[in-house]
């Protein structure tokens, strides 16, 4: 069984996942103020702290699927790293093998 992996192409997988990411925090932070805003307009109602409540639940939820998004980015650089460390030392390996067997 042979697993080809193209290291560069996995490599631009985690730099898009990171890209994408941050895009979507971007927005999400737009989003959130947007709440902010509507919470302080209405300070010192049920409504205000309902919103407040709404929009920290979202904040903290959203916190941690960037967080695992950038651990899965980092998780596919490392595999590239690695497929492409092995991929020189078979490449070293091989050329020194051919060298002695000449």
């Amino acid at each position: 069984m042979t697993i080809d992996m193209n290291w560069a192409e996995v490599s631009k997988v985690a730099d898009g996942t990171r890209e994408l990411t941050f895009q979507a925090v971007s927005r999400v932070n737009a989003a959130l103020s947007e709440c902010a805003t509507a919470a302080a307009a209405n300070a010192g109602t049920a409504c205000g702290a309902a919103i407040t409540g709404c929009e920290q639940g979202w904040a903290d939820e959203l916190a941690d699927l960037t967080r695992r998004a950038m651990i899965a980015a980092d998780a596919l650089d490392d595999s590239a790293l690695t497929i492409q460390q092995s991929e020189e030392q078979n490449t070293k390996a091989a050329n020194a093998l051919r060298g002695l067997l000449r």
